[in-house]
């Protein structure tokens, strides 16, 4: 019998600490890039490509080089900015259809690539930009969408809390399934557990990717008034932890 706890394994709590650090790290992004080669430019067009500047900063485990990700004005479109030798190299601006990537010379004169990516054919299993675009539009009063995994027990049996939760306020609750998760063993699971058709769709969201939903399954990422809010809340919780989360962030927009 497998016991799902509010403890999350060591091996768990690392990866998910080291990514919670890693959101706070580096506020001050603007001050250093004010005093580095091509600074000035590169803020110039990080105002230009509307970027939000709530930094994440990524660590490469194999060659220690750092980069700096943050979400834009556009949803779907994140930038990074990648460092090396204490200096930034290159700013990227990524979407679902294409990556942009400029790099500044010795004159800080700057030099655009832009490569578009190859669309897979569309099968309605993937739950895209569009689709977060228009379940934002459709729930304005909010909820969250939660993410779960067939081969993490402890994710599929909080799926029925977290809906329970959000029935209770009035708000939605949006089952999305791990990308890397079998299908025929999901769709067993589901048949199992009584879970909707729409609980299979996998996330292929650029935007839900980059804020960090798929990092671990179960995830909980709260939505209102359009926007997405706050940070992602991972872990099994019972239906009362959700409820009590759903109302210190959503307020009053939950019933």
């Amino acid at each position: 019998m497998r016991i799902c706890t509010q403890s999350l394994s060591l091996a768990v709590i690392l990866v998910c600490t080291s990514f919670l650090l890693a959101q706070g790290a580096d506020l001050d992004l603007n001050s250093q890039l004010s005093v580095s080669r091509c600074g000035k430019e590169i803020l110039s067009v990080l105002q230009s490509w509307g970027v939000e500047q709530h930094w994440t900063k990524q660590v490469n485990a194999w060659d220690e080089s750092r980069s700096f990700i943050s979400p834009t004005n556009q949803l779907g479109v994140w930038v990074e900015l990648k460092w090396s030798d204490d200096e930034p190299t290159e700013l990227d601006r990524i979407s679902a259809e294409s990556v942009e990537k400029l790099t500044w010379n010795a004159q800080c004169a700057s030099h655009s690539e832009k490569k578009y990516q190859k669309k897979a054919q569309k099968s309605g299993s993937g739950f895209t930009d569009e689709d977060l675009l228009l379940t934002l539009r459709k729930y304005p009063a909010g909820g969250a969408f939660y993410l779960w995994s067939p081969h993490m027990p402890c994710s599929v049996k909080g799926l029925k809390e977290a809906e329970n939760a959000a029935k209770t306020l009035g708000v939605k609750v949006v089952a999305l399934m791990d990308p890397t998760s079998n299908r025929k063993f999901a769709n067993a699971t589901a048949k199992r557990e009584g879970f909707s058709p729409d609980a299979l769709k996998e996330v292929d969201s650029l935007e839900l990717i980059f804020r960090g939903l798929t990092v671990h399954a179960p995830s909980f990422l709260l939505f209102s008034g359009g926007e997405i809010r706050g940070e992602v809340l991972r872990g099994y919780r019972i239906a009362t932890d959700y409820e009590r989360f759903l109302m210190a962030h959503l307020k009053g927009e939950a019933k």
